[in-house]
């Protein structure tokens, strides 16, 4: 999770070359890359004048007083330095007359001092420290932001204070540090934030993992927000919380206790990549219907009944759609539209019939997924399977299907089909032709006590180099051969 949020987050690694004589910033340690024209037989203080990216890092420190002594005086005022200091004892940053960073000489265009146990910081903690960039504070003790502490920081973009324990995010939290982008606050115990905390300059927040009910208005005045990361919270409505005009690209809402899609939510039509399952809605009320640039939708796991004609009405960009472990009885032609969809999760709903007419048209479709429905018969025509042109995989398992009724025919690029656990007594060669590359049937645990001559043939017929066809009957068992 940790190093899915960072790259979202824009946070990245480069590769690095080993520093020479670390005696003179022992027990620290520091990597870098060299310009053109640089030489690795340097010491520690010329590397700075030719390094691209100088990286210090620093563990089981007993005192910060210990990093001032080792660093000081070792490394030019270079603004592409970066310090790391982990798993140590950092209690004199919060002390009158403490050792703070002023005291270090260096500039520091990258700070990572995750997993210390801070708990608190002087306010002059961080003075001097004005080139800083990327803050980490995560994994320690804080309750509450150092707010006094990052005035010292005006030009800030990345702000990381997950896995810590605070309890509110106030209207003054980050008042110093306007130029803010990215704010990770996840993991935290946040019950509540007031109305305009983050800087309107915000682009991502990370604020999962909390006890948030509401954003009380928090985020309605970031028009600039473009990715939004808030599951496991408590969260019950959105109506009227987010930014209007609105530039969300990215909305993440898993694991709260949503039951509706908010009118309003027409508004966010920038979204490209939206995350509702695991909540508990039960109707989408045609509030998705203008996402005209969604290409990811993620619905599963929630209370839905039901499907309208409208739900999806102009996401013709939608590529993967999971509306999987719901309580679906119909979808009537909710998907028409959807005329670039790759992939339908339907698995695991209350479905009894399935018409291949409520997917007919859509030409990009690859993977269709209806095991664990009560389907008793899928309905077709050869005319409306041969527009389903791309389809290679479809799960019918475990479904109550008594006769294939030809509903087969067209379906020429299926690659894998399962049939397993239903309740098929019969299997004729003509249910099977056109599926010349088909490499997986699995028709296990159904009623079949009988196979022709010829439908084995056709089985047998599978590629040998990909074939797997799997099968119960009376009659007797077949192992297919390596």
């Amino acid at each position: 999770m940790a190093g899915f949020l960072y790259t979202l987050l824009g946070i990245t690694v480069g590769t690095t070359l080993n520093c020479v004589q670390r005696e003179q910033i022992s027990p620290c340690t520091c990597t870098y890359t060299l310009n053109s024209g640089g030489s690795q037989e340097q010491t520690a203080a010329s590397i700075a004048s030719t390094a691209q990216k100088i990286d210090i890092a620093c563990e089981k420190m007993t005192s910060f007083n210990q990093v001032v002594n080792a660093l000081r005086g070792n490394f030019n005022n270079y603004t592409r330095l970066n310090l790391r200091i982990s798993h140590s004892s950092l209690d004199d940053l919060a002390h009158v007359n403490g050792t703070y960073f002023k005291d270090l000489g260096i500039s520091i265009r990258t700070l990572n001092m995750s997993l210390n146990n801070i708990s608190s910081f002087h306010p002059d903690a961080f003075e001097y420290m004005d080139s800083v960039a990327y803050l980490n504070l995560a994994n320690n003790l804080l309750t509450t932001v150092p707010t006094d502490s990052l005035l010292h920081m005006p030009r800030l973009k990345t702000l990381s204070l997950g896995g810590n324990k605070i309890q509110e995010l106030r209207e003054t939290d980050f008042k110093g540090v306007n130029d803010l982008y990215s704010v990770v606050v996840s993991d935290n115990e946040i019950f509540r934030v007031d109305q305009n905390t983050f800087p309107a300059n915000l682009r991502r927040l990370a604020i999962a993992r909390n006890n948030l009910t509401t954003f009380n208005d928090s985020l309605k005045n970031l028009h600039k927000l473009e990715w939004v990361f808030a599951s496991y919270n408590d969260i019950s409505d959105l109506e009227g919380e987010l930014p209007v005009p609105s530039r969300l690209w990215n909305l993440n809402l898993t694991h709260n206790l949503l039951t509706t899609i908010p009118d309003d939510f027409y508004h966010q039509s920038s979204l490209e990549h939206l995350e509702l399952h695991h909540n508990k809605i039960y109707n989408l009320g045609g509030n998705l219907k203008k996402f005209r640039k969604i290409d990811y939708l993620d619905l599963s796991h929630n209370k839905l009944t039901s499907l309208d004609d409208d739900d999806f009405l102009e996401c013709e960009k939608l590529e993967q759609l999971f509306l999987d472990n719901n309580m679906i009885i119909d979808i009537k032609n909710a998907l028409l539209p959807l005329k670039r969809i790759i992939r339908i999760h339907l698995q695991y709903n209350s479905l009894t019939k399935f018409s291949l007419s409520q997917v007919k048209g859509l030409s990009t479709l690859r993977e269709l997924d209806l095991k664990n429905n009560r389907i008793e018969r899928i309905i077709s025509s050869i005319e409306e399977n041969y527009t389903l042109g791309h389809l290679k995989e479809l799960n019918l398992a475990h479904n109550e299907i008594l006769t294939l009724d030809g509903f087969l025919h067209g379906l020429t690029n299926l690659s894998k089909l399962n049939l397993s656990h239903n309740q098929l007594c019969h299997l004729s060669l003509s249910e099977l032709v056109g599926l010349d590359k088909l490499a997986l049937l699995d028709i296990s645990y159904n009623q079949i006590s009988t196979l022709s001559a010829t439908s084995l043939v056709k089985i047998k017929m599978l590629e040998p180099s990909r074939r797997h066809a799997c099968f119960t009957c009376t009659c007797y068992y077949i192992l297919w051969e390596s």
